[in-house]
């Protein structure tokens, strides 16, 4: 959670190291938060399809998706064990590939990189206030 506020969706998985779980875990997590706007949907569908495809690729290992929202943000985190530290490396025009990280940056409100035992890189999305949520089963 959070915090103390009432969540909205929760989704906790944890997928094998393939290409199909990239998909996986971004309709999970579209799924989870399927109240919300379209846009917001599709920026979160986006950068955790981005990081769910670094878990795959670079830690090599399965990885747990976690996502919480409420009326205000929603948080998503991969986790992995691959002990690699991510880090979003310098880039001009010309360069291909390696733009994930900082696509995420650039579309996230918040994100950052937890790293333990587990690599956990995570972001969050803002909601605005004015936002209709339809809280309907």
């Amino acid at each position: 959670m959070l915090d103390d506020r009432t969540s909205l969706a929760h989704l906790e998985l944890t997928l094998p190291p393939g290409t199909p779980s990239v998909r996986i875990a971004r309709h999970e997590v579209e799924h989870a938060i399927a109240r919300y706007p379209e846009d917001v949907r599709a920026t979160v569908a986006l950068l955790t399809s981005e990081l769910a495809s670094n878990a795959v690729v670079h830690a090599q290992t399965p990885f747990r998706v976690q996502a919480v929202a409420d009326r205000a943000v929603i948080r998503v985190a991969i986790c992995d064990w691959g002990g690699r530290q991510p880090a979003v490396p310098a880039r001009d025009a010309t360069t291909i590939g390696g733009w994930g990280l900082s696509m995420v940056a650039a579309a996230a409100s918040r994100w950052g990189i937890d790293t333990a035992d587990t690599t956990t890189v995570w972001f969050e999305v803002d909601i605005d206030p004015e936002l209709e949520i339809d809280l309907r089963d």
